[in-house]
């Protein structure tokens, strides 16, 4: 590791995390081999009960840990690591999942990259799939106001050089968001009614609607074990679906242009619906009722904490 540290921007990694100490720690071992000079690791902890945070303190005594009373969100969870950061004056920050290992030049790539592109609001990178390693999971993508969808033409694609290495996009993948602080000063923090699902590609309208531009940048790499911490179980069922349901809602109403609003609110309606069908037919009883009450809560605007996530 270089010791250059005057002339390198000051950079802090916030890592969030519950219940969860293997992928955690395997995150941090990744970001322990950064060729990056200057940066420092923050652990948010939200709320774990399973004795993961005292053995990942052990384990990595140089990490910042900050431990939350209770879960509450991707959204909030980063938001205190962020507010940490700032308190710190940093440079940039990158908020990472914890199911996630890293390239090790992922920090240098993304702070090189940043430097030579106009107005740098969020930077994003590609995602591989950690048991399918060329293949990408998602690189960023641009909405589809008539659907709501985020279109990627990387997605599931085998990475052999052939896509362009950096490209202007609407959004990017909430597991690596690279931020300057003085946009995030801008901009604000995550909107916390989201809790889970969505809120990356809030904040990323937000930064255009503000003048910066967000990019994708494919000479950063990480490999996503795709929502091991998203994918949140009670009784089997998978909560992350209530979220992404009842928060498309919120997004669409506060992003989409009016025109298109009507439109993609009624798609989201019926294809749930549809959605909600298919899970009856299966027997699921249980996941069509997640469902049921994700369309029911965004229909009535009831976000935050979902009380299905208790």
């Amino acid at each position: 590791m270089s010791h250059d540290l005057n002339h390198s921007p000051s950079l802090t990694i916030i890592v969030l995390t519950w219940n969860n100490f293997t992928d955690t720690a395997e995150c941090l071992h990744s970001l322990r081999k950064l060729d990056y000079p200057r940066y420092n690791v923050v652990l948010v902890d939200n709320g774990s009960t399973d004795g993961s945070i005292e053995r990942l303190q052990s384990v990595f005594p140089e990490v910042k840990i900050i431990r939350n009373s209770e879960n509450i969100g991707y959204a909030g969870g980063n938001n205190i690591g962020i507010e940490y950061a700032l308190s710190k004056d940093v440079d940039y920050i990158i908020l990472l999942n914890n199911d996630t290992i890293v390239d090790i030049n992922l920090a240098t790539e993304l702070i090189q990259a940043s430097h030579t592109s106009e107005n740098v609001g969020i930077f994003g990178c590609v995602n591989y799939y950690y048991n399918d390693r060329k293949r990408i999971q998602f690189s960023g993508g641009t909405f589809d106001w008539k659907t709501g969808d985020i279109i990627d033409t990387t997605r599931h694609e085998i990475d052999e050089g052939q896509f362009q290495l950096l490209k202007e996009v609407d959004t990017v993948a909430g597991s690596c968001l690279f931020l300057p602080t003085r946009v995030i000063k801008t901009v604000g923090l995550f909107d916390n009614r989201y809790f889970l699902t969505f809120e990356e590609s809030d904040l990323c309208c937000r930064v255009k609607k503000a003048g910066y531009k967000v990019y994708t940048y494919l000479g950063a790499r990480i490999w996503h074990k795709v929502s091991v911490s998203g994918q949140a179980q009670k009784e089997g069922l998978n909560i992350l679906k209530y979220y992404a349901v009842r928060n498309r809602f919120l997004f669409l109403m506060r992003n989409s242009p009016k025109q298109f609003l009507p439109i993609s609110l009624t798609y989201h309606i019926a294809r749930t619906v549809v959605y909600i069908s298919k899970e009856l037919r299966k027997r699921n009883a249980a996941q069509a009722k997640l469902l049921l009450f994700g369309l029911i809560d965004g229909i009535f605007c009831r976000f935050g904490r979902g009380h299905l996530a208790e």
